[in-house]
């Protein structure tokens, strides 16, 4: 199972890119077809790029708060977490 890049990520507005440690690309949020029109799209693309560039912080938050949670909640943030981390028989 392969783990995702690690976290601090950051956007990179000028490349259209969510980068993760040393400057590796994690996304690119920019859109790659032709004729399509990026300056329209640009601050979705930007809104995309924080969310994915939160990430990280976001799955480890969710990870602390699971002793937090009654049963029903908590079973069901563990099979999310499951599929996070690529496990889809725990995901079941």
């Amino acid at each position: 199972m392969s783990k995702h890049t690690p976290g601090l990520w950051r956007v990179d507005k000028a490349r259209g890119v969510v980068i993760g440690a040393v400057d590796t690309v994690v996304a690119n949020t920019r859109a790659s077809f032709r004729n399509y029109d990026i300056e329209a799209h640009v601050a979705e693309q930007l809104a995309n790029a924080r969310l994915i560039a939160a990430a990280p912080e976001m799955l480890a938050l969710l990870r602390k708060t699971v002793d937090r949670m009654d049963l029903a909640e908590r079973l069901a943030t563990e099979a999310l977490l499951a599929r996070i981390d690529g496990d889809e028989e725990a995901a079941k």
